[in-house]
């Protein structure tokens, strides 16, 4: 079950059309469908107040009420299906060494596939920059200039266990013009998986393209 109450209805204000009647009640549209009366939306303060039973079930959400804690659970069942098969695909971009981490981290740059990044990722890092991902829809990058190629060596292995590699990419646009960059990668072992734990000047420069 969601534990974020009323996550899945917080961005939903955007499809509400309140037309706001003498006696203060409003009509709620989600899409194109109108809440039915039993919704019982008003103005009141300058606030829209609506059944919250009758606007999860309009976006085809579960209410839940725990007696017990007194709480309200709101919970989409097809959230939970799109979480299984995400945690699936990013489980089969788990790198299983190293060298795959950094390899797998450095085409999902080149792809501008940020979904592709996150998956290989430390826990750190991805808690740092899953908003800005989110934001930008999972596209990294920008459209021009673009990765022609990025790559990195074979790595080396440091004393506390950590891997290092050396990482160089070229930049190109519809001119044919090209610039090298290069920039250190930083991967350790990670809850039995290899995961970036700091991909420095290249791996920013990416990003802010």
């Amino acid at each position: 079950m969601n534990k974020k109450v009323l996550a899945p209805l917080a961005a939903c204000s955007m499809f509400f059309a309140p037309s706001v009647l003498a006696d203060s009640s409003v009509q709620v549209h989600v899409g194109v469908e109108r809440l039915p009366g039993e919704a019982m939306a008003r103005l009141e303060d300058g606030s829209v107040r609506v059944n919250l039973r009758a606007l999860a079930e309009a976006l085809d959400a579960q209410v839940m009420w725990d007696a017990e804690h007194r709480a309200v659970s709101v919970n989409r069942p097809d959230d939970e299906v799109q979480r299984q098969r995400i945690a699936l695909l990013e489980e089969a971009l788990a790198a299983p060494t190293a060298q795959e981490a950094a390899r797998r981290y450095l085409d999902g740059i080149r792809e501008r596939n940020g979904a592709k990044q996150y998956a290989v990722l430390s826990a750190e890092l991805q808690r740092e920059r899953r908003a800005d991902m989110e934001a930008a829809g999972w596209r990294t990058g920008s459209s021009s200039p673009w990765w022609e190629s990025y790559a990195a060596d074979e790595g080396r292995q440091r004393p506390d266990g950590t891997w290092e590699f050396a990482a160089r990419g070229t930049l190109t646009d519809s001119t044919g013009t090209r610039e090298e960059r290069e920039g250190t990668l930083l991967v350790k072992e990670e809850a039995g998986r290899f995961v970036i734990t700091d991909d420095g000047f290249a791996g920013r420069e990416a990003r802010q393209e």
